[in-house]
C-alpha cells in the first residue's frame, strides 16, 4: 500500500507542475506585447495542442497509475492471504514440534527409568553374586550350610510324608464318610418311598372300614325305619345294633382321620431326613474334592502375582527399592519384595524401614504368615526365601515365585525379584550365582 500512495503522490505532484507551467506560459505571453494577429492566433492553437496533449497524457498517467494501484492492492492482498496461511502452517508446525518434544521427552525418561532399572538389577546380580563367591571360599562355613539346609530339609521332608500320610488317610476316611452318607441319603429315599406307599394302603383301609361301617349304620337304620312302618315292634337288639354299628362307623371316621395325620407327618420327616442326608453327601463330596486336589493360592499370593506380571510395576517398585537403600542398588531384595507388598496394600507405607530377611521375616511371622518348606506346594505370588548366611544366620535372599518353567520340574522356577527389570528364570538349586530355595512363606 506504500507503494502505491507513493505512485499516485508522484502522479499528482507532476501533474500540478504541468499546470503551473501553462499557466505561467499564458501570463508570460499576456506581459508581453501582441506582435500580430496572425501570430498570436497560430500561437494559441500550438497552445491548444500542447494543453490537450499534456492533458491527455495526464490522462493516460493517471489510468496507469489507478491500473499499477489495482495490481498493487491486488498482489498486497495476495501476500497478505500467503502471508496468513505461512502463519498458520508456522503454528503447525511449532504445536508439532512441541508434541514430537514432549513425547520424545516421555520416551527418553521410560528409557532412562528402564535403563537405571536394569543397571540396578545387574548391579544386584552381580553383588549376590560376589558375596556368595565370597562365602564359598570359606569351605568351613559353606560345609555347615550346608548341612543345617540338609537337616531343615530333612525335618522339611519328614514334615511333608507325614502331612501327605496324613492327607490320604482323611482322603480314605472321607471316602468312607461319603459312601456312608450316600447310604444314608439312599435309605431315606427309600423309607420315604415305602413310607408314602404304606401310607397311602393304611388310609386306603381306613376309607373301606369307614364304608363299611357307614354301610352297617344304613343297614341297621333302615331296618328299624322299615320296622316302624310296618308296626312292627323295634328290638333293643335292633337299636343296639344301630348304636353299635355308629360308634364303629366314628371310630373308623377318628381313625382314617388320624391316619392320614400321621402318615403327612411320617412323609414330611421322611423328606427332611433326605434332605440332610442329600446336604451330607455334597459336603462330604466337597471335602473330599478339597482333600484331593491340595492347597489353593491364597488371594494376597494372586494379587501379588498379578501386580508383579507388568514390566512397567517391575521397574516401578526396582526404582523405588534402590531409593529407598539410598541410591545403592546392591542387596535390595527386601526393599524389593516389601515395597511390592506394600503396593497391593497388604504392608502399610510406615514398613518401609525393613531391609533385611530377618527383619521382613518377624514382620510376617507376626502378622500370621507361616513358612512351608515343601517346594511343590508353591503357587504364583508365594514369597521364596534361600538358604541362611553362615555369619548372619538369615536367608541370603528374597524372591516372588511366579511359575515353573516346565511342568513337575522342581529345579528352575520364573521369579521376580531385585535382580531384573522383568519376570526371569532362576535356579531353585545352589549355582555358581545363586543359593538354593529353603523355604516360603504364606498367609
Amino acid at each position: 500500500m506504500i507503494k502505491v500512495i507513493t505512485i499516485v503522490l508522484t502522479a499528482a505532484l507532476t501533474t500540478m507542475a504541468l499546470v503551473s507551467t501553462s499557466a505561467k506560459i499564458s501570463e508570460d505571453k499576456v506581459e508581453k506585447p501582441i506582435k500580430s494577429q496572425v501570430y498570436y492566433a497560430s500561437q494559441e492553437k500550438v497552445n491548444a495542442v500542447a494543453v490537450f496533449a499534456e492533458v491527455n497524457k495526464q490522462a493516460v498517467l493517471d489510468a496507469e497509475v489507478a491500473k499499477v494501484a489495482k495490481i498493487a492492492i491486488e498482489k498486497d492482498d495476495e501476500l497478505a492471504l500467503e502471508k496468513a496461511k505461512k502463519d498458520e502452517l508456522d503454528k503447525q508446525a511449532a504445536n508439532k514440534i512441541k508434541e514430537v518434544a514432549k513425547a520424545k521427552a516421555l520416551a527418553a525418561k521410560q528409557a532412562e527409568d528402564s535403563r537405571l532399572a536394569k543397571i540396578a538389577a545387574e548391579k544386584a546380580k552381580q553383588a549376590e553374586i560376589d558375596r556368595i563367591a565370597a562365602d564359598r571360599a570359606d569351605k568351613v562355613k559353606q560345609a555347615e550350610i550346608a548341612e543345617q539346609y540338609r537337616i531343615a530339609k530333612l525335618a522339611s521332608d519328614k514334615a511333608a510324608a507325614e502331612k501327605e500320610a496324613k492327607k490320604e488317610t482323611e482322603i480314605d476316611r472321607l471316602k468312607a464318610a461319603k459312601v456312608l452318607a450316600i447310604k444314608l441319603a439312599n435309605e431315606a429315599a427309600s423309607k420315604l418311598t415305602k413310607d408314602e406307599a404304606a401310607g397311602k394302603l393304611l388310609i386306603e383301609a381306613d376309607k373301606l372300614a369307614k364304608t363299611a361301617a357307614d354301610l352297617q349304620v344304613k343297614t341297621a337304620t333302615d331296618k328299624i325305619t322299615n320296622a316302624e312302618a310296618a308296626g312292627t315292634a323295634v328290638t333293643e337288639a335292633d337299636r343296639l345294633g344301630k348304636e353299635t354299628a355308629e360308634k364303629l362307623a366314628k371310630a373308623a371316621a377318628d381313625k382314617l382321620t388320624k391316619d392320614e395325620a400321621a402318615s403327612k407327618l411320617l412323609i414330611s420327616a421322611d423328606k427332611l431326613a433326605k434332605a440332610a442326608a442329600d446336604k451330607t453327601v455334597r459336603e462330604a463330596t466337597d471335602k473330599l474334592a478339597a482333600a484331593e486336589v491340595g492347597s489353593y493360592q491364597t488371594v494376597t499370593g494372586a494379587k501379588l502375582a498379578a501386580y508383579l506380571s507388568s514390566e512397567a510395576n517391575i521397574c516401578d517398585v526396582l526404582v523405588r527399592a534402590v531409593e529407598l537403600h539410598y541410591g545403592d542398588p546392591s542387596n535390595t531384595c527386601v526393599y524389593f519384595s516389601s515395597e511390592a507388598m506394600r503396593r497391593i496394600g497388604v504392608m502399610g507405607l510406615d514398613t518401609d524401614w525393613i531391609c533385611n530377611t530377618g527383619q521382613y521375616l518377624n514382620w510376617l511371622t507376626a502378622h500370621s504368615w507361616v513358612s512351608s518348606f515343601n517346594i511343590k506346594a508353591l503357587t504364583p505370588g508365594s514369597i521364596c526365601f534361600t538358604t541362611n548366611n553362615g555369619w548372619t544366620k538369615k536367608p541370603t535372599h528374597t524372591f516372588a515365585f511366579m511359575g515353573w518353567v516346565k511342568s513337575g520340574d522342581y529345579t528352575r522356577a520364573y521369579v521376580v525379584d531385585n535382580q531384573d527389570n522383568k519376570i526371569h528364570e532362576r535356579s531353585m538349586l545352589a549355582t555358581n550365582s545363586t543359593d538354593a530355595f529353603a523355604f516360603f512363606m504364606h498367609n
